[in-house]
């Protein structure tokens, strides 16, 4: 066990030098590039989005997705996700008990 909060600790201390390198004084954050596949509509919605509010495609999309990120990490929307996937679970579980009964009688 210690030797695993270890390991976490250590990765921690990795990510933190990573993305919060400190240069001359001034905090900067490392940027990764990577290519996403969205249809070729989104895209256009993106672009005439980015264009309305006079911002980059680039820029708009980080903002999608750090605010898509905030929300995943949200306490209230990890309740709702959680109690959505609880009623799935359920409405699934007596629909089968259903279909065991019929199978019984």
């Amino acid at each position: 066990m210690k030797r695993h909060l270890e390991a976490i600790d250590d990765r921690e201390k990795v990510r933190q030098e990573q993305w919060f390198p400190i240069l001359q004084g001034v905090l900067t954050v490392a940027t990764t590039t990577f290519t996403l596949r969205i249809k070729p509509r989104e895209h256009e919605l993106l672009t005439l989005l980015a264009e309305a509010r006079k911002q980059t495609v680039a820029d708009l999309a980080r903002e999608l997705l750090s605010d898509g990120i905030r929300r995943l990490l949200d306490p209230d929307e990890i309740e709702r996700t959680i109690e959505q996937e609880r009623k799935r679970l359920m409405d699934i579980a007596e629909t089968l008990r259903g279909q065991q009964e019929a199978d019984m009688s």
